[in-house]
């Protein structure tokens, strides 16, 4: 189903030019966002936490990694090839997914469910378990990105089946890494996240130069952590706290003649979220994009009573 023949009830989906968004730096995203048709020979897991930005960008200059993002780094649709978990936090401020899990894990009427059930309290502990749903000859291993540092760790707690691709990724990071951030960045990461855009795909692209709050879908569902992982970033944007405090820009971005995300319709009539980050200054917008920089079709989403 086109993006444009989604039904949403409460918000109408109108056609607008690039042109129309005054955020610079989402037009410029639009602008430059393309599809990459690479097959992947391994995956890699990494959490949406704009802080990550680095590591992603890392990963998609190598050939032939599929980067798999939500809050949590949580797998649920594994795939049969090599996979890595790369966990992240500090000892000033850890994973907002994983913080979330550790204080509301208990919680049956918990506001994020799927995080609270799937992710686990501690970076490790969660990014071990999440690795566990990989089948076992396809485990390569766990590596702890410290967001505060700008630094990587391989977690060694396990002799996994193709632990050399784990040693091959966390060469590549250790060394691109190094004095990638300056001591103001690494003081801005210590305390929290404030991303330019919450971004989401269904499609691999090599399109990570930007600051963001990056979501994609595993086998094209948009299974609860996905929605949970927007909820986190919109729920908290543009409220005055200090992690997104300024993210007044949402994206989803669908490949032109492939089936939506199973469930994206449901998630697009949750009026509250929505209305909410509409009603504090965000603006959402829905793109359809070809094989082609030039075939792009750009729609906001805005309340029918506006």
């Amino acid at each position: 189903m086109p993006v444009f023949r989604l039904k949403i009830g409460w918000a109408d989906l109108v056609k607008i030019d690039v042109s129309d968004i005054d955020h610079t730096v989402a037009r410029d995203f639009i602008r430059n966002l393309r599809l990459s048709s690479a097959t992947p020979t391994t995956d890699v897991y990494v959490c949406s936490d704009a802080r990550n930005k680095g590591v992603r960008q890392i990963l998609k200059h190598l050939p032939n990694v599929n980067v798999l993002i939500n809050a949590g780094n949580v797998v649920y649709s594994p795939n049969k090839i090599p996979t890595v978990v790369i966990a992240h936090g500090s000892r000033y401020h850890t994973c907002g997914a994983v913080e979330y899990a550790r204080d509301h894990a208990q919680e049956a009427d918990a506001m994020l469910p799927s995080i609270a059930k799937e992710v686990l309290g501690d970076p490790l502990e969660n990014a071990k378990a999440q690795l566990d749903k990989v089948d076992e000859e396809y485990r390569a291993g766990i590596i702890y990105y410290d967001h505060a540092l700008g630094t990587v760790e391989k977690i060694t707690n396990d002799n996994y089946a193709r632990s050399e691709v784990c040693d091959f990724f966390f060469k590549e990071l250790d060394m691109a890494l190094r004095g990638r951030y300056t001591a103001e960045e690494v003081e801005a990461m210590s305390t929290g996240q404030n991303p330019e855009i919450i971004s989401f795909t269904n499609f691999s692209t090599r399109n990570t130069a930007f600051d963001l709050f990056r979501i994609n879908v595993q086998k094209n569902h948009f299974h609860g952590v996905v929605r949970d992982s927007f909820c986190f970033a919109m729920g908290s944007a543009l409220s005055g706290e200090k992690s997104f405090r300024d993210t007044r820009t949402t994206i989803l971005a669908f490949k032109e003649n492939d089936p939506l995300p199973e469930g994206i319709d449901t998630f697009l009539r949750e009026e509250e979220l929505l209305r909410g980050y509409i009603n504090r200054g965000g603006r959402i917008f829905l793109l359809s994009i070809g094989g082609l920089p030039s075939q792009k079709r750009l729609f906001e989403m805005l309340p029918s009573d506006r």
